[in-house]
């Protein structure tokens, strides 16, 4: 049975990395599929970066005087920004 409780942010964000990381990082054979699969990898990656934006801006909002939200924020974005991408639009053989 599967387990429907509320999900935290922090949770919701690492089901977002698990697909993300299902996906893994193989082409697709048809352009259509590549395409597909280049989309999902970018939706999944904007929609945990916005979540953790969503959390970092909620912390500021409190007022947090150490300054521990921003660095924390930098510290994600550093990480996810370092996350190799391929290029989008991939070569493919001729076909005759």
């Amino acid at each position: 049975m599967a387990d429907n409780r509320p999900l935290s942010d922090n949770e919701a964000d690492d089901r977002l990395k698990a697909a993300l990381n299902a996906l893994g990082e193989a082409p697709g054979v048809t352009v259509a599929g590549d395409t597909a699969l280049a989309a999902a990898r970018r939706a999944l990656s904007l929609l945990s970066l916005g979540l953790i934006a969503a959390g970092v801006k909620s912390e500021l909002a409190d007022n947090n005087p150490s300054g521990q939200a921003r660095a924390s924020f930098a510290r994600k974005i550093v990480k996810l920004a370092r996350r190799p991408t391929r290029s989008p639009l991939p070569k493919y053989p001729e076909t005759s």
